[in-house]
């Protein structure tokens, strides 16, 4: 009776799987997958952490990508905004994308810059029509 219930199961479970007129049934699309950076990310840095070195490293951990500081194609100024202390922007816990969170724990005057082929992200900061670095507007001479 046992061996027949259980036959009787698998083959009702077989029958719902596979559709009578050969169409598919999968009323859900697969899942597509998400690029690394676009992955959601809870806002909340360790107390630890304190400069935008730290809290990348710590943020792009999940990713498989790393930090750059120096390289090829890194700006002159990525070390600089790497030794930076954390943006106030970046202190409000929030669940946000790792891109975004990279972004406001630099502050709002440095862009992101992303080699996927590397798996690296780097900081620079934006450039006004002059050329000068929107963060240098107003110092020295």
């Amino acid at each position: 009776m046992k061996r027949l219930t259980i036959s009787a199961l698998l083959l009702l479970l077989a029958a719902c799987q596979s559709p009578s007129d050969g169409s598919d049934s999968s009323a859900v699309a697969p899942p597509t997958p998400v690029p690394p950076l676009d992955m959601l990310t809870r806002m909340t840095l360790p107390a630890k952490v304190a400069t935008v070195e730290e809290a990348a490293a710590y943020l792009l951990e999940p990713s498989g990508y790393r930090l750059a500081v120096s390289c090829a194609g890194c700006p002159p100024e990525a070390a600089e905004i790497a030794r930076k202390p954390i943006s106030p922007l970046g202190l409000k816990p929030q669940l946000t994308t790792i891109k975004r969170a990279l972004v406001l724990i630099a502050g709002s005057d440095t862009r992101l810059i992303v080699d996927d082929q590397r798996r690296e992200v780097s900081f620079g900061y934006f450039h006004d029509l002059s050329g000068t670095p929107a963060s240098r507007k107003g110092e020295g001479p």
